[in-house]
Formats: C-alpha cells, structure tokens, sequence
C-alpha cells in the first residue's frame, strides 16, 4: 500500500523542474484543459486560476531580465569609472604637487593615506574619501584665491557627484533585481500550487471509475491532461502498473488498423494511453525488420507501397522517443 501521505505531497514543487519546463508543461495543460472540459462546469475555474499565474510568472521573468541587463550596464559604468579614477587621481595629485612640491608637508592634507586608496579601497568607503579630496581643495582655494586651476577644482566635484550617482544606481540595481527574483519566485510557486490543485481535481473527478479494460480512470486522464515528460520527468510507469525504469507506453491494440493491399488506415479516435505515436515496421519480428512510418495522429492512413500486410508490425512510443515492447504484428 501506498503511504497516505504521500498525496498529501506536490511533486511540482520539484526543484529540479526548470522555469522552461514549468511553462512548457502549464501551456499544454492548459490547452488540453481547454479543448477537453470536464462535464458540468469543467476547468473553467481553473483554467482562470492557471492561466492568470501563468501570465504573473512569465511577467516576472522579463522584468528580472530586464532589470537584470540594467544592473549589469550599472555594475559595468561603475567598474569602468573605477578603472579610469586613477588617471584623475594623479591629475589632481600632480595639481597639488605643482602647488607645494613633491616632498611639502601640506600634501597630506590633501592625500592623507595617499593616491592608492582612491585604487584600491573598499568601494563603500570612496565617496567620503573622493569628498574629502573635493573639500580640501575648496578650502584651499577660498584661501588662497588661484591656487588651484579651475579645471582641477571641476574634476573633483565631479568625481563626487559621478561616484556617487555610478555607486547608488548599482547598488538600487541590486535592490530591485533581487526583489524581481523574489517575486519571480513566488509567482512560480503560486502557479506549481494551482498545478497541484488541478491534479487533485482531475483525480478525484473521476475517482472510482474504471474504464473496459480495468484500468483506473482517473489515472488515464492525469496522463492525458497532464503531460509529465514536459517538466524533464519521463513516466516510470503506465496506469495500472508498477515500479520504476525506463518510461513506458502500452503495446498497440490488435484492434487498431483496417488495411488493404496498397495501405493502411489506423480508425482509432485516438492514440493508446500514454503514446505520442506509432511507428510501422516491415520484415520478421527480430532486429532485421525495417522501418516503414510513423504517425503521431489518428485516425491516420499510411501508404505502404502495396507491399503485403502479413509482414507490418507497429509499436507505439512516447513523448521521449521510447518503446515499451518489441513491434507487434498487426492482425491481417
């Protein structure tokens, strides 16, 4: 028996689903919901519910990625103003020095720690170093009218105001993609939630039905309107059965094909359960036998070039390319 339990847990909350594959799945269930209601009022609340989250994810996304291409041109004009500050630090340094000389005394007013921390300090701490700088030259200069040349006393004011600007639009950057991300990540727990909800109500609409040939149900249509391959999981096993391995898909119906000399037509309305296709094999049964078609859609004709039916085989595979069993002959 199966730990109660355990319905209790949404496998859609798997970390190891990608965004990618989260709407890729949530699209085709949608559709499927859509063009296959329930009777009554069908998926009509859910389609509503999923759908709107659906659109508030993929929102999410292009505004992270906007705002993360924004936070990368910030974080790249600050680096780049950092590269050249050097070079303008030694502008200014050379003003000084021109003013006092190389070895004056009155150079650490200006340059206390000297021209490496504009370098290579803490990014945090520049502003109110650059400032200082700015400052010590104002003052300078209110006392000594002339001393510094106009262009000097522009460069480090506008080294505060540019600093100040590059730093706080990198850092508000990070802020806000941060908060994008977070709301991205709520939006797509959200949406894994209605997905969840959505399968509980496909199971319980048709719990306790059986279809003719014993099968749950409710375990048929969660195949059918939830399409697991598309979140990176193949099936482990088809309704009815058991266990692991790889993924599955039932053995094609003996009842499946009316055909003649020249083709064959496959009348069923839709394909087996589980089955993204079928694919036509000619020759003996064994690995000799050649490949003659496939179809992903019935009712469907397939032209065989008159060659005899006694000899065509047909086995069914799913989303992910595979095959559960060998090719079966179909009946002459």
């Amino acid at each position: 028996m199966i730990d109660l339990h355990r319905f209790g847990h949404n496998p859609i909350l798997d970390r190891q689903i990608s965004i990618e594959g989260l709407i890729a799945y949530t699209d085709e269930h949608l559709a499927r919901m859509i063009a296959n209601p329930l009777t009554g009022t069908g998926f009509s609340a859910e389609i509503a519910a999923t759908g709107t989250l659906l659109t508030a994810l993929g929102g999410s996304i292009t505004r992270e990625q906007m705002k993360t291409g924004l936070q990368k041109a910030r974080t790249a004009a600050k680096a780049n103003f950092r590269a050249t500050l050097p070079n303008q630090i030694s502008r200014l340094y050379g003003g000084v020095i021109a003013i006092f000389g190389q070895n004056a005394p009155e150079v650490q007013q200006f340059f206390p720690e000297g021209r490496e921390v504009f370098s290579e300090g803490d990014e945090t701490e520049l502003s109110a170093k650059l400032t200082a700088l700015r400052d010590a030259i104002d003052d300078w200069q209110d006392d000594h009218a002339g001393a510094f040349n106009s262009d000097n006393i522009a460069l480090a004011a506008a080294l505060v105001t540019d600093w100040n600007l590059r730093y706080g639009e990198a850092s508000a950057g990070r802020s806000a993609t941060a908060t994008e991300a977070e709301t991205r990540r709520t939006a797509s727990a959200q949406l894994r939630t209605q997905l969840f909800k959505n399968l509980l109500k496909i199971a319980g609409n048709f719990a306790g039905q059986r279809d003719e040939s014993g099968r749950e149900v409710s375990e048929v249509k969660i195949l059918f309107y939830c399409p697991q391959h598309l979140l990176g999981f193949p099936l482990a096993s088809q309704p009815g059965g058991g266990g692991g391995g790889e993924p599955t898909v039932p053995g094609v119906p003996t009842d499946l094909a009316q055909h003649d000399e020249s083709g064959i037509t496959f009348v069923e309305a839709t394909l087996p359960v589980g089955a993204a296709g079928l694919k036509l094999y000619r020759g003996a049964a064994g690995p000799e036998q050649t490949f003659a078609g496939e179809f992903t859609a019935l009712p469907a004709e397939v032209d065989l070039g008159g060659g005899p039916i006694a000899d065509l085989f047909a086995t069914a595979f799913n989303a992910a390319g595979q095959s559960a069993q060998a090719p079966v002959p179909l009946p002459e």
